[in-house]
């Protein structure tokens, strides 16, 4: 039996991109379904068949994104075939519809700050100090550490209303892996870009006077936009979520 996953949803009317991988266009509502067939060995979890998956899922949104408008689902929402995807998409088709709405005329950046690969020099105790003046330099290396951290932590509180100004939305999102400290899903028109990019420069060299190097890769697929809604699934009897991607590639 062959099995559709979905990728993402668009509106009647959308054009093809001329460099989009292989895919179905399913109609349902004047919304139209982005979807391929799922690689084998995909259900089992086979490594191989699940970054095929997820390659294929980023670069078919990705050609979406760059022309116009379209709303990502997560990856692994899996039908029986278009009929049952079409029904399902008429079933829940408000809170797609307004997801679309919502990401009108915009794109995602993803922001990340980590620790620069050059750390700051923090200072400590000399080698043949004695033991009274040992353990005060010991105690003001420390303080000196809770410091930075705090003023680290203080900045990444500080990000969405710094780029509240030139973003439409910036939340944080979960980092993934050990050398992001913070990562930052940021919606903005596709005619504000310019002052993004301005805005992440300034906020980069504020970043670099705390040991912080700041990356923002975009523009792409709105992954931080939500649907927030849930549906059964018709493949499998498991539990499809309708939600949009939250994690980034």
């Amino acid at each position: 039996m062959t099995v559709l996953l979905l990728h993402g949803l668009v509106r009647r009317g959308a054009p093809l991109p001329d460099d989009a991988v292989p895919h179905l266009r399913v109609d349902a509502c004047n919304l139209i379904a982005l979807a391929t067939e799922a690689p084998e060995g995909f259900h089992e979890a086979e490594p191989e068949a699940s970054l095929a998956a997820a390659v294929r899922h980023h670069e078919l949104l990705s050609a979406y994104a760059l022309q116009g408008d379209v709303l990502p689902v997560r990856l692994g929402s899996a039908f029986s075939g278009a009929d049952s995807l079409s029904a399902a998409l008429a079933s829940r088709r408000a809170a797609f519809a307004a997801g679309l709405d919502r990401l009108t005329g915009k794109v995602e950046y993803l922001l990340s700050l980590a620790v620069a690969p050059t750390p700051l020099e923090i200072g400590g105790p000399a080698p043949h100090a004695s033991g009274r003046s040992f353990l005060a330099e010991k105690r003001a290396a420390r303080d000196r550490l809770r410091g930075l951290a705090a003023r680290r932590q203080a900045l990444l509180g500080e990000i969405p209303g710094l780029l509240a100004p030139v973003t439409s939305d910036c939340r944080p999102i979960p980092v993934q892996g050990r050398d992001d400290l913070a990562r930052f899903s940021c919606l903005v028109e596709r005619g504000e870009q310019p002052g993004l990019l301005r805005a992440a420069r300034a906020l980069g060299t504020r970043a670099g006077t705390l040991g912080l190097g700041l990356t923002l890769r975009g523009p792409g697929p709105c992954y931080g936009v939500t649907a927030d809604d849930r549906t059964d699934a018709v493949s499998g009897g498991a539990a499809n979520q309708w939600k949009a991607k939250q994690g980034h590639g």
